[in-house]
């Protein structure tokens, strides 16, 4: 690796190391009265603890708390790309597409989601079936997660492709990608814009892709089994 290039990725490590622990600092002065509401409304014990990038603690222990969040996403991502590559493949494929591609993404996972919540809302509101409600929000939060492992690929490759690297491996690529986005997610009220519109892409890449299957969404498969099975 030439020096350059050894300079340009120890400048986004070592800036993405920076802004995680200022994110943690400034974390601890965005709580106020003896509730510790956050900045922007959700009281700590209800907001942080279901954060999509770790529970948001304070001081050294936060610090930790982060770095450590980010090794479990970043393994636990590895697992889910060893046991599917050929569908994280297909997913990854479709991101290197168009900016257009992104955004129709984007808007797929930003109805999606939203439709989910609300359905999820109905459920817990009339009681029926419960707890179904509490797993449709599980598996929402689940096809995220699974989608976001696809867009740090997308924004690893991308990135090392900037620096000169166009040839890196993907666990290299996963490695920079969710480097950049967990960093992102983990800015103080900023990040929640971040994890909303990465989530909305990754939710987007699952439905549209099939979870990496592809073909279209159809219930025509229904009807000819039930009519083989007359």
């Amino acid at each position: 690796m030439s020096a350059k290039k050894i300079l340009i990725y120890s400048a986004l490590i070592l800036a993405c190391i920076v802004i995680i622990i200022l994110s943690v600092l400034v974390s601890d002065t965005l709580f106020i009265g003896p509730r510790r509401f956050f900045a922007f409304g959700f009281p700590e014990r209800f907001g942080s603890p279901f954060a999509l990038f770790g529970q948001h603690q304070f001081g050294w222990k936060g610090i930790l708390s982060a770095f450590g969040a980010y090794f479990f996403l970043y393994l636990s991502g590895l697992l889910a790309l060893f046991l599917f590559p050929s569908r994280y493949g297909s997913m990854h494929a479709a991101l290197r597409h168009s900016p257009m591609e992104w955004l129709r993404f984007l808007v797929v996972g930003g109805l999606t989601g939203l439709g989910l919540v609300l359905l999820t809302g109905l459920g817990i509101a009339t009681s029926a079936l419960f707890p179904v409600p509490l797993v449709l929000i599980t598996l929402l939060m689940l096809a995220v997660y699974i989608g976001l492992i696809v867009v740090a690929l997308a924004i690893g490759a991308w990135f090392n492709r900037l620096a000169g690297s166009a040839g890196s491996t993907a666990l290299f690529d996963y490695a920079i990608g969710l480097l950049i986005v967990f960093t992102l997610g983990r800015i103080p009220i900023l990040g929640w814009v971040f994890t909303i519109l990465f989530g909305g892409v990754a939710l987007g890449v699952i439905i549209t892709s099939r979870f990496g299957h592809g073909g279209a969404w159809t219930l025509a498969g229904v009807k000819t089994i039930s009519e083989e099975s007359l």
